[in-house]
């Protein structure tokens, strides 16, 4: 909703003038997700018709009553926008039974989701969700809901089943954007206090939900912060115009302007490249550079390469190229009219860019030197029949050297700071990385053809707390533009005790109108059980939301929630040793599916797929995002490369 301008404030005394401030920003208040201590969009237990913002997350802790069986309890998890007016989040409850049900002590695992299905400025949204439609379905409930935002008031009403018990109403009162009135009633009880607001940063919210339950004489409280997953699309977006072919204009008759290679080749290294080269041709420079500084994502080395490239290109040049290679593996090539650059701004949607991007053929140099990085090894579990959150935290020392055919490395984790579910006898005991050496292997990229690429690793693992000689050989072959993909992982691991192997065959569809990546496959795991697993995947920025479902048959399904964070790119960087964050840090919550006890056991390895430091799709591609058809449809990032 649109700010109501006040016309004749310049009239009024300062007081007053503060006084028509407050109430013009009051009357401006849009409707906007504010989380319940249940964790949805919501009041208390009430959900609103709001769902929490695209490529959003919030943290959130309750105090809370969840349900007239039991006495006060609390509340963990989190909150996901998963999409424009989807949201989906994960819970654990733990509380004791009332005075009625001495003896129900409960420790709870739900999945949330909702799903806006109206909206329209000036009236009521609609909304349906639901809630804990597996496992022993404590806080089950299905329910449809609806709000109106009229100027500082909003009105929710809806009728839900189950752990909602019939109609629920409420209103939340915004007299100032940092504090509101929140009341509500259901069929177990009336509650009502206030949230407090604050953003220290743009993106960023800290609330505090505080209140009273009227009927069970119970005191309630949220704490939650919510913040931006990534770094998001700018507004406006649009698929730039392309084709698989450079868009070079006329060449000018002169020779190939070679006077600004040796510069622009110093001020890509000075940009953080390890190798670059800048070969010229008529009317067009390019640069071949690695994308080590920006292991996050490709996306960023192109187009920190291109504006560099601008910056000391001569006035002949009308095309500027990249292309970016990762230990000598030639990956993809960007071209991009000089003229359409300049015009396009740096934090627009890129729309304007006269782009094209195919798949790189020619061979790029490896860097040479030895290199050591630091970065922590983070292992976690979250929301399982035991535990809040598990974590296991270690340094991780890694030792690159690159070879006249191939690279070698060598990882040794530090003694680690962990919780009691991972030491000796814990549920996560045999999960622990060991200290000392945890891989020593030699890889191979290779690129067979120009939609094909294969990496062969051989060396040592210690897995679950054993030693073993590993061979795996990963294979990808992908369409043209990248939008289809199939992955097949062959690998062994002899040991001492025994040997295992793995035998997997995946389908992946990319979707980067909608920044989805889809996956479908299955086979031999490590345990040595057979199945399916599937995935759907949403990027925001470096930020991956991915639902999983894994089958081995009926009586063994789990499903779940995973969230992929880069903790930091390159902290920092010499001749031969950096420190960096690292590359992906995983926390999922899953549950089982059709168990025969109604539980969500721990099932940590079931269909597990246990992976090197360096592997082809999550390292080499980005998790899939570096392909022709992503990088068009996203021309912003590499105006404005988010990494730099």
């Amino acid at each position: 909703m649109t700010k109501s301008p006040d016309r004749s404030a310049h009239a009024l005394s300062p007081a007053c003038q503060l006084v028509a401030a407050m109430i013009a920003g009051t009357l401006s208040t849009a409707a906007i997700a504010a989380g319940a201590s249940a964790g949805y969009s919501g009041l208390f237990e009430v959900p609103d018709a709001e769902t929490q913002a695209d490529g959003t997350g919030t943290l959130y802790y309750s105090h809370a009553a969840p349900s007239p069986r039991f006495e006060e309890g609390d509340y963990y998890g989190f909150n996901l926008g998963l999409h424009p007016r989807v949201e989906l989040g994960a819970r654990l409850t733990e509380a004791d039974g009332n005075a009625n049900n001495p003896t129900l002590a409960v420790r709870d695992l739900l999945v949330q989701l909702k799903v806006k299905l109206f909206e329209r400025a000036g009236w009521p949204s609609l909304a349906i969700g639901v809630q804990d439609v597996e496992g022993n379905e404590l806080f089950g409930a299905t329910y449809v809901t609806s709000s109106w935002q009229l100027g500082p008031l909003k009105l929710v009403g809806g009728y839900g089943d189950e752990g909602l018990e019939g109609g629920f109403g409420g209103l939340e009162l915004t007299p100032f954007k940092w504090v509101s009135v929140v009341a509500e009633t259901t069929t177990t009880g009336e509650r009502a206090g206030l949230r407090l607001g604050w953003s220290p940063r743009p993106g960023w919210h800290l609330s505090l939900l505080a209140g009273h339950d009227f009927e069970r004489e119970a005191e309630l409280g949220s704490l939650q912060l919510s913040l931006p997953l990534g770094s998001p699309r700018p507004p406006a977006p649009r698929q730039a115009a392309a084709t698989l072919t450079p868009p070079v204009a006329a060449a000018p008759a002169s020779s190939p302007d070679t006077a600004c290679c040796a510069e622009a080749e110093a001020a890509l290294r000075a940009e953080g490249f390890d190798t670059a080269t800048v070969t010229p041709t008529p009317g067009t420079l390019r640069a071949t550079v690695d994308r080590d500084r920006f292991h996050r994502a490709a996306a960023d080395a192109l187009g920190t390469a291109l504006a560099t490239l601008d910056q000391h290109a001569g006035p002949n040049v009308q095309t500027l190229g990249a292309t970016t290679s990762d230990e000598g593996l030639p990956l993809l090539t960007t071209h991009v009219d000089r003229e359409s650059w300049r015009a396009t701004a740096p934090g627009s949607d890129g729309a304007g860019l006269n782009l094209s991007v195919s798949r790189a053929t020619e061979a790029a140099a490896a860097h040479s030197r030895t290199t050591l990085v630091l970065e922590p090894n983070l292992v976690t579990f979250y929301a399982t029949e035991v535990g809040v959150l598990d974590f296991d935290l270690a340094l991780r020392a890694r030792l690159e050297q690159p070879l006249p055919l191939g690279v070698a490395y060598l990882s040794v984790l530090t003694p680690s700071v962990r919780t009691d579910d991972f030491d000796d006898g814990g549920v996560y005991a045999e999960d622990r990385p060991r200290t000392g050496i945890s891989q020593a292997y030699w890889q191979l990229p290779l690129k067979l053809s120009t939609n094909s690429l294969s990496l062969i690793s051989l060396g040592y693992q210690n897995l679950y707390r054993r030693d073993f000689g590993v061979l795996q050989s990963e294979h990808l072959l992908e369409s043209a533009d990248g939008r289809h993909g199939l992955r097949m992982n062959l690998a062994g691991f002899v040991g001492s005790d025994d040997n295992l192997g793995m035998a997997l065959l995946d389908y992946r569809l990319r979707v980067p109108e909608w920044q989805w990546i889809f996956s479908l496959g299955g086979g031999r795991f490590i345990q040595g059980d057979t199945g399916l697993r599937a995935s759907a995947e949403r990027w925001i920025g470096d930020t991956a939301i991915s639902l999983f479902v894994r089958v081995e048959d009926q009586d063994n399904m789990v499903g779940g929630i995973s969230l992929n964070i880069p903790l930091s790119g390159r902290l920092w960087s010499g001749r031969q040793f950096e420190v960096r964050g690292t590359e992906r840090w995983t926390i999922d919550a899953q549950t089982a599916f059709n168990s025969a006890d109604g539980q969500n056991n721990v099932r940590p390895r079931f269909l597990t797929e246990p992976r090197l430091d360096r592997n082809l799709f999550d390292t080499y591609l980005d998790g899939g995002r570096l392909s022709p058809v992503w990088t068009r449809h996203e021309p912003w990032r590499l105006r404005t490369p988010a990494s730099r």
